[in-house]
């Protein structure tokens, strides 16, 4: 068995991202408590922009541990990856927006970063459901086709990201490290697409 045949070895990379991303949220906390920031607002907004990053990391890390304990399905992984990471992008849109308000001081600052990252997050629900064979169409087909082609794309994306992040401040660090586990997930992600598990249930 190779090593992207076992889904378990996909959960450890999915509870590392959890716990960096738990790590630098309550560093973000501890910054907010500890740095001479002289506006309670300013405070505000970085504490709930660690609790949107907490919440990110807790989703991942539990579906993590749900994998590495034995969710052999690609079709389960693949859909339920989709959703978690659909869920994860709403809420944290939501955290961020009210976060950027606070530091920036201005209710319609990242207005467009959030739009774009609720509809994001809904697409990415609506393909968790395609996944699991929902209403076989053409379309269907084309997220399949759009999956298998996106997928080594950002697997790409976050191994460049990774090598960017060498020698930078430990927050950029962090973000490298999560990235670098990111990337062997997409690869999973690409080669489960090719399954005949997926391939059936999305009518292929």
């Amino acid at each position: 068995m190779s090593f992207f045949d076992d889904t378990k070895n996909v959960g450890l990379f999915l509870i590392i991202i959890g716990f960096v991303s738990l790590i630098t949220a309550v560093c973000s906390v501890v910054i907010a408590g500890v740095y001479d920031i002289p506006q309670a607002r300013i405070r505000a907004g970085i504490v709930v922009g660690a609790i949107g990053t907490a919440i990110f990391g807790w989703l991942i890390l539990q579906f993590g541990k749900k994998v590495r304990d034995g969710m052999n399905d690609k079709v389960a992984f693949v859909s339920g990856l989709m959703r978690v990471v659909g869920i994860a992008t709403i809420l944290g849109a939501i955290f961020a927006a009210v976060s950027s308000g606070l530091i920036l001081g201005s209710i319609g600052a990242g207005i467009v970063s959030f739009v774009v990252a609720i509809i994001v997050g809904l697409i990415y629900l609506w393909i968790a459901e395609k996944i699991k064979g929902k209403d076989k169409n053409i379309i269907s087909k084309f997220l399949w086709v759009l999956i298998l082609v996106a997928s080594p794309i950002v697997a790409i994306f976050y191994l460049i990201a990774f090598f960017g992040s060498i020698g930078s401040d430990p927050w950029v660090l962090m973000e490298g490290i999560r990235s670098l586990c990111w990337c062997p997930v997409y690869i999973f992600v690409f080669l489960a697409m090719l399954s005949p598990e997926i391939k059936q249930s999305m009518g292929i």
